[in-house]
């Protein structure tokens, strides 16, 4: 009884925050924000998120790196503008592009779409050996589409190890990137963990780390996993957690088995 008790009570203070986060998110889209020049007071709206990426997006199609004799790489960057926080393009616009220009790094960016955009994308490119590496700006979901959509070449043994996977930590998750950290037992403090990210994809002496790969083969699927493999309740726990992935983030994995959990 008193554990059904504190059940509905963490569940109520979680709808009630991811109401009340939801609603603020609406209410800064309408914002207007108000400034004194001389005489005159001038009212604009705050941008909403959809907008900043609009935004964001013509800069980086419309941005050419720097021809260079001295070219010193060339990488295909996939970027998912709705992973995480959002934050994505503005991370590389701001601190990355600036970083592989400065290093003479040539780079080709794909903005992802939805779902298997990246895979479907690796899979089909025929020129993709002119790239020395992918660099991916999401979380752990579409590092596991580009592993996948690679796996599907016909050349796919000839691609691994000449194609190393970079990450910049832009998902909820960001699993990869801080189990090679802990390895070699730097923090993971959010704010070291993306500097090391940035600071391993843009230097041109970077060297690759291998990853064991786990191949799943079924009659109707054939998938490789990185990280873990999971069925029954911890899938669910993962699946049914996207409804909160704008709201919650990172927090959603949590509230989805709190749920679950008290479900069962």
């Amino acid at each position: 009884m008193l554990f059904t008790f504190f059940i509905a009570i963490f569940l109520f203070l979680l709808a009630w925050k991811i109401l009340y986060i939801q609603r603020n998110a609406q209410k800064r889209q309408h914002t207007q924000v108000c400034t004194l020049m001389g005489n005159a007071l001038c009212c604009c709206c705050h941008k909403s998120n959809e907008e900043q990426n609009a935004q964001l997006t013509d800069v980086i199609l419309s941005r050419q790196p720097p021809v260079s004799e001295n070219t010193r790489g060339n990488l295909l960057v996939f970027i998912n503008p709705h992973s995480g926080r959002g934050k994505s393009l503005e991370t590389f616009v701001n601190t990355v592009a600036p970083r592989l220009d400065k290093n003479s790094i040539r780079y080709e960016v794909v903005i992802t779409t939805g779902p298997n955009h990246a895979k479907t994308y690796l899979s089909t490119k025929k020129d993709l050996g002119k790239f020395n590496g992918i660099v991916i700006l999401s979380g752990d979901g579409l590092v596991f589409e580009a592993l996948n959509g690679l796996m599907l070449r016909d050349d796919a043994f000839q691609m691994f190890p000449s194609l190393p996977i970079g990450v910049i930590p832009s998902g909820s998750g960001n699993g990869l990137l801080s189990s090679i950290l802990a390895k070699y037992k730097e923090s993971l403090e959010p704010k070291n963990v993306m500097t090391k990210a940035i600071e391993f994809v843009t230097s041109p002496s970077a060297k690759a780390e291998a990853v064991a790969l786990l191949q799943i083969k079924t009659d109707t699927a054939d998938l490789v996993g990185f990280l873990s493999i999971g069925w029954g309740l911890m899938a669910d726990i993962d699946i049914e957690s996207e409804r909160w992935r704008k709201s919650l983030g990172a927090h959603r994995f949590t509230a989805s088995g709190f749920i679950r959990s008290a479900c069962k």
